[in-house]
Formats: C-alpha cells, sequence, structure tokens
C-alpha cells in the first residue's frame, strides 16, 4: 500500500480484496434499470384510456406491455433487495477494521430518515427515531475518539484567560511526567484518528481558545456581575419602599411603584446584553472544540440532534392544480434539519477524507467519486437559489444553526450532568455570574434559543418571498396566494347602528394593489401590454422569428420580449393566412366606417317629400342606399374574418399560456371594482313590557350590507385556476428551502 493512501483509498481496496466491487455494478446497474421502468410506466398508465382499463377481459397492447412491465420491475426489486443485503454484509465486516465506515453509515441513515420526515410531517415515530439515532450517533463518537469527554470538566478547566494559557503550555501534562502536550490529532489510517484522553485533548482547544474570540466576547465579566448586583440592591430598596396599600391596590402608580419598574427593566435589559454576549462566546467555546475533527463532528451532531427534537408538523398554504388554496402539510423548521445534517455530512468528509456508503458503492462501479448531479427541481430554481445566496437567507440560516448548536450543546450537558441544574451550569460560560441562583439557567437558555430558532426560521421563510420577486413565474404564485387569501376576507361592518353610516370594503385597495402588481409582472416579464387587438396587430406587422419558450428555468414558459414574443407568435401563425386576413380585416373595417358615414350624409341630404314619394329616387337615395349595401358587404366579410382570427390567434397563443392570463385579468379588476356596501335600515314598534300598544315607538336598525363578493370570489377562483394549469405545480416555500439547504451542501449526489 502506498504510503500516502488516504483512509478511503485503504478501504477502497480492502472491499475489493473482498469482492465487493461486483456486486456494487450490479446494484448500480439495477438502479438505472428501476428507473427505466418506473418512467416506462408512468407513459404506458398515461396512454391507457379509463374505458380499457374497466374492461378487465381484453387487454390492449399498452396494457399487456404495462402488466409485462410491472412484473420486470418486481423481479428486479427482488434483485436489487439481494444485492443490497450482500453490499450490507461486506460494509459491515468492514466496519470491524475501519470504524469511520460505521459512523458515515449512521450518518446516511440519518439523511435517508429525515428526507422521509419531511414527505411525513405527521409521523411522530420517525421523529423520534431520527432524534434517537442522531444520539446515538453522537454517543458513538465519543466512544469511539473521546471515551473520557466531558463538556463540564472542559469549561471548569478553562474557566478564565489565565487558566487557558496554563492549559496550552500544557504544564497539567509536564506534571504528569509527560515530555510535552500533543501537538495536534494523531492520524490512523484505519480509524481516521487516534482517540485522544480529556488531559491530552484540553491543550489542543486550550490552544484554539486562545486564538479565538472567546475571551474578548468575555471582557468585563467583573464589571457586568458588578452593575447587575448594584440594580438588585437598588431594585430590593425600592420594593421595600413600596407601602403595603400601594402593594394590595392594582391599580395604582405611585413613585416608588414608577421607580421599581424601571429598575426591573433596566435589570431585564441588561441580562439580556450580557446573555447575548455570553452565548455568543459559547458558540466561539464550541468551534473550538474542533480542534479535535472527531469533536467538532460531535458539536454539528448535537446541533442536528436538537432541531430534530425541535422539528415539528405544520401547515403552509399553497395553491393545489385547480388553484384553490389549501394546507399543505409541512415540517418545521425542516430546511434548517436538512442544512444541519449537510453540515454533518460535510464535516464528515473534511474530518476523515471519506465518502459516505453510497457514495463508494458508487465508486466501486466505476462511476467515480464526484458527487452526483443535484435533482432537476433544484436546477430549475437556480435563479432563486442565486438570488436566496445573494440575500440575507445564508446569514439567517447560520444564526439559526449557531442557536441550535448551542442549544444541543446545553441538552448533552445537563444530560452529562444527570440532568440536575448544577450539572448544567458552567463557571465560564455562566449568563451573569452574580445571578446564577435566581433562575434555572439551563432550561432558560434552552427556551431562549428555542425561541430565537423559531424566529430566525420565519425570516427565513419570509426571505422565500422576497427573493421570488426577481422570478417571474414564483411571484405570480405568491401574488395569486395572496388573492386568493384577500378575497376569502372581504367583508363590511358587521355592527347593528341606529343610524344610517358610510359602510367600508376591507381589503379591497389591497386586491386591487395585488392585481396590479400580477398585471405589471406579465407585462415586464413576459412582453405584454395594452389589449388583444394590439397585439395582434403587432403580430400581423411582424416577422416571424422562431424562439425556444420552453425549459424555463424555474416553471413555466421562458419569458420573451414584446418583439421577440411578436416574431414568435407570428411564426406559429405562419402556415396561416392571419397576416393577409388580418390586414384585410383592418383594412374593411375603415371601410365599412366610410360606408357608415357616406350613408348618413348621402340620408341627411334626402328631404322629407323624397322620402315619401315611393315612385322616384333621387342621386342622394340611391347614393345612401349603395353604401348602407357595400357597409353591410363589409360587415359580413369582418364578420368572417373575425372568426378565423378568433380561431387562429388562440391556437397559436396556446402554447405561451400568460397571454390569456393577461388578457383575463381585467374581468377580475372589474369584478374587485365593483365590490361595494351599502347601508339598508329596517323600522320596527318597541311595545312596553306591559303589551300596551299604546305606549310603543317607532325605531330604525340600520346594517352594511356586502355586495359583489360573490362575483369577485368567481373571478378570482376562476383566475387562479387558469394559473394554476398554466404554470403547473411549484415548490411551497418551505420546500424550496429545503431544495436549497440540500443543494447548498450537495446533497443531489447522496
Amino acid at each position: 500500500m502506498d504510503s500516502t493512501a488516504t483512509l478511503q483509498d485503504r478501504l477502497l481496496a480492502w472491499l475489493r480484496t473482498t469482492g465487493c466491487a461486483g456486486p456494487a455494478r450490479e446494484f448500480t446497474a439495477l438502479g438505472r434499470e428501476l428507473d427505466a421502468f418506473e418512467r416506462e410506466r408512468a407513459e404506458l398508465r398515461g396512454r391507457i384510456p379509463l374505458w380499457d382499463r374497466v374492461i378487465f377481459f381484453s387487454d390492449t397492447p399498452d396494457e399487456a406491455r404495462a402488466k409485462e412491465v410491472e412484473r420486470e420491475l418486481t423481479a428486479a426489486r427482488r434483485r436489487r433487495s439481494a444485492v443490497e443485503r450482500e453490499l450490507a454484509d461486506l460494509l459491515a465486516a468492514a466496519e470491524k477494521t475501519y470504524p469511520p465506515l460505521a459512523l458515515a453509515r449512521r450518518i446516511e441513515t440519518a439523511l435517508a430518515l429525515a428526507a422521509a420526515v419531511l414527505r411525513a410531517p405527521g409521523d411522530s415515530r420517525g421523529r423520534a427515531r431520527l432524534a434517537a439515532g442522531l444520539h446515538a450517533l453522537g454517543d458513538q463518537v465519543l466512544a469511539d475518539y473521546a471515551p473520557d469527554f466531558s463538556a463540564r470538566r472542559f469549561e471548569a478547566q478553562l474557566s478564565d484567560l489565565e487558566t487557558c494559557r496554563v492549559a496550552a503550555a500544557g504544564a497539567a501534562a509536564v506534571a504528569r511526567g509527560a515530555a510535552e502536550p500533543a501537538a495536534g490529532p494523531v492520524l490512523d489510517l484505519e480509524r481516521g484518528y487516534a482517540p485522544m484522553r480529556q488531559a491530552d485533548l484540553l491543550p489542543l482547544v486550550a490552544r484554539r481558545l486562545l486564538d479565538g474570540p472567546l475571551f474578548e466576547r468575555l471582557a468585563g465579566r467583573a464589571e457586568w456581575a458588578q452593575v447587575c448586583n448594584r440594580f438588585l440592591d437598588d431594585l430590593r430598596r425600592a420594593e421595600a419602599q413600596i407601602p403595603w396599600y400601594d402593594r394590595l391596590n392594582p391599580l395604582s402608580d405611585s413613585p416608588a411603584e414608577q421607580e421599581r419598574d424601571r429598575l426591573e427593566q433596566e435589570l431585564a435589559r441588561t441580562e439580556a446584553e450580557w446573555s447575548a454576549r455570553v452565548e455568543r462566546a459559547r458558540a466561539a467555546f464550541l468551534e473550538a472544540l474542533g480542534a479535535f475533527p472527531p469533536l467538532g463532528l460531535y458539536v454539528r451532531i448535537a446541533e442536528a440532534g436538537a432541531l430534530a427534537e425541535a422539528l415539528a408538523p405544520g401547515t403552509e398554504r399553497v395553491l393545489d392544480g385547480r388553484g384553490r388554496l389549501v394546507n399543505a402539510s409541512v415540517a418545521t423548521p425542516g430546511a434548517l434539519l436538512l442544512a444541519a445534517l449537510s453540515g454533518v455530512a460535510a464535516h464528515f468528509r473534511a474530518a476523515f477524507a471519506l465518502e459516505l456508503p453510497g457514495r463508494l458503492v458508487a465508486i466501486l462501479a466505476g462511476e467515480g467519486a464526484s458527487p452526483g448531479n443535484a435533482e432537476p427541481e433544484l436546477r430549475r430554481l437556480a435563479p432563486l437559489v442565486a438570488r436566496l445566496d445573494a440575500g440575507a437567507a445564508p446569514g439567517l440560516r447560520d444564526r439559526a444553526l449557531e442557536h441550535a448548536r448551542v442549544s444541543g450543546a446545553i441538552r448533552r450537558c445537563r444530560q452529562e450532568g444527570g440532568g440536575s441544574e448544577a450539572g448544567a451550569r458552567s463557571r465560564l460560560l455562566s449568563w451573569v455570574p452574580a445571578l446564577t441562583g435566581r433562575d434555572r439557567e439551563a432550561q432558560a437558555r434552552a427556551e431562549l434559543h428555542a425561541e430565537r430558532t423559531r424566529r430566525l426560521w420565519s425570516d427565513l421563510v419570509t426571505e422565500v418571498e422576497r427573493a421570488a420577486e426577481g422570478v417571474p413565474a414564483l411571484f405570480l404564485r405568491e401574488q395569486t396566494v395572496r388573492l386568493r387569501s384577500l378575497v376569502a376576507q372581504v367583508d363590511t361592518y358587521t355592527e347593528v347602528f341606529d343610524r344610517p353610516v358610510a359602510c367600508s370594503v376591507f381589503h379591497r385597495e389591497a386586491l386591487l394593489t395585488t392585481l396590479q402588481r400580477i398585471r405589471q409582472t406579465l407585462e415586464e416579464a413576459y412582453g405584454l401590454a395594452g389589449v388583444e387587438d394590439r397585439l395582434m396587430a403587432a403580430v400581423a406587422a411582424a416577422a416571424p422569428a422562431p424562439a425556444e419558450i420552453r425549459g424555463d428555468e424555474v416553471y413555466g414558459v421562458r419569458p420573451l420580449s414584446p418583439a421577440a414574443l411578436h416574431g414568435f407568435l407570428a411564426h406559429r401563425l405562419e402556415d396561416t393566412a392571419f397576416a393577409t386576413v388580418f390586414r384585410r380585416l383592418e383594412a374593411a373595417e375603415a371601410e365599412r366606417l366610410r360606408a357608415e358615414d357616406g350613408a348618413e350624409q348621402a340620408a341627411a341630404r334626402v328631404s322629407l317629400w323624397d322620402r315619401l314619394n315611393v315612385f322616384s329616387d333621387t342621386d342622394d337615395e340611391r347614393t345612401e342606399r349603395a353604401e348602407r349595401g357595400r357597409a353591410a358587404a363589409l360587415t359580413r366579410e369582418i364578420r368572417d374574418a373575425v372568426r378565423k382570427v378568433k380561431t387562429w390567434f388562440p391556437a397559436a397563443c396556446r402554447v405561451y399560456p400568460p397571454i390569456e392570463l393577461y388578457y383575463r385579468l381585467p374581468e377580475v379588476v372589474a369584478a374587485v371594482s365593483g365590490l361595494r356596501a351599502e347601508c339598508t335600515g329596517s323600522r320596527f314598534s318597541l311595545v312596553p313590557a306591559g303589551g300596551d300598544s299604546l305606549g310603543s315607538r317607532r325605531t330604525e336598525r340600520w346594517r352594511c350590507r356586502l355586495i359583489g363578493k360573490a362575483a369577485a370570489v368567481r373571478a378570482v377562483a376562476d383566475w387562479s385556476a387558469r394559473f394554476a394549469a398554466a404554470f403547473g405545480p411549484m415548490p411551497s416555500r418551505h420546500r424550496i428551502l429545503e431544495l436549497w439547504a440540500e443543494g447548498g451542501a450537495g446533497l443531489g449526489g447522496l
């Protein structure tokens, strides 16, 4: 074996000698075969009519082939399962010699389980299995590489700058008789790294802490403690000065109580500032553990475990295939969990120079070591991904993961201390030294990080909508969702009034603004403007020019400029007489107007006597009849031309759906503009309790009544259905974030 061989080189050589290459090639080939069968089955199912499926005593050629494909699929799945079991046995045998392979297998299992949980957000058992699996993975890392590691003892041993300097110098190691502290992790071509005891890890981490921002962030601890103690003393004195009767009176606002409230606010602000500084220091402490790469992997696993425990089912409002607004089940914060698991996989690859089992099998099959292509859905989202990467999304994600990392460390630390509060507290990273006895500090920290993670997750989801503004199809989807939501909320006053009032229509202006944004996007992105007749005239005058409109970077058709759109439609109509007929239509319309005008002028010159005299015709009467006859003939010609144009043009436009959506918008605008509310009153008599009608009095009650909502809802629903049919299914915001998180770490090749 070459002395420069890596752990992966040795492992692959071992697997080849045990005969793993043959099953790997067969497994990969069977995977391609299964994909081909799945595609063929989908195509056949699309070609088989419903009637042929109902008639069970005869088979069409497609049905016969579909049954054959099902049999071949079943056989291929059985063969692949058998080969998969053989590969699993070979890899399990390799794990005994190469322990990092066991870690890689567990990481890959966690990735697969996370993907399954995100597809089924309500699967509580799957979520519990994922969290338990990550916990066991963290335990395995410690057992293999740092068997006596204790975060609590680490923090205690590095409690201040001077102690950290002593540890970095290796004084403790020298005191035990060691010649000098370890210079760094010891590489092992079978285990990746030689295991390290806590005493040997201490100098490595201490040196990393001294080079990092930890102690700079903790500067002024004593001063902060004095400030907090002073506030506490002032608060106690202010509390003692409040009279007992003011304490009993909930409405009291005496000067003493105002002073107490002010001091409480100042104390809370001071605590918040210090806690934020300490949490940033805690993040720096956790990063310093990466001086020993297996411990860095352990921290990443704890981060993913905290997010797995926080995973919960939720809902998201999305458009279905018919343009209706429905609640879709999602797992929150699923994208953050994927990003954390991506970090685990990436850290493992970097630390051990070893691929996960799926890629190892592909390498054995001769398919190379480079990760596979990202899935097609992610490639189609490339413009949106670029906007997310260039915006605030990476920062929001990284801050959320940092909170999850600290939360995971707190959780592991509490477990290490038996769940006790004393075990969870650290002298180095206490929030405020003077206040550690006031609250359950670890629980408060956990709640703080959970709340901040939720807030950052919400901001990340909102960031998708902001990034979608530069991707026309997705921006139109977001506005359509808003349109459906707003039209359902349209309402007016529901109270009863004793006099007429001016009734308002809630959300009408927001609806009109949303429709205007949709119209503007269709105009700017898809080359549309004006009324349909103007588009026809531009197409009739344009030179035919083919254009590629499929293969849009996101969804739907590729946006065209006005000139490109006109040339494309002219190309689509080239086999018809559209241009000739439309130009003749325009000329005929102008001639008809001149004929009608000539007839009107001639009619004005005919006197009443000439009208009554049926035995003679004047020149003006003959001119009038001729012009009206010519106008009637031109009307028939125009009607025939319009029929042809209205047949050819929509057929050509059908391949470019934004045209229909654009020219249907005025109907929706008209329906929304027609929303109004009127105040209607009713009169009735109030009879006294005794029932004497002589004492009754007349009164009025006025209510606001909404008019036109049903028509507006129908118009919006029709337009939304057309939009859904035109652009097809689109990923939700949560799915976009999941794809972004996967693509950011190259999970598409796993």
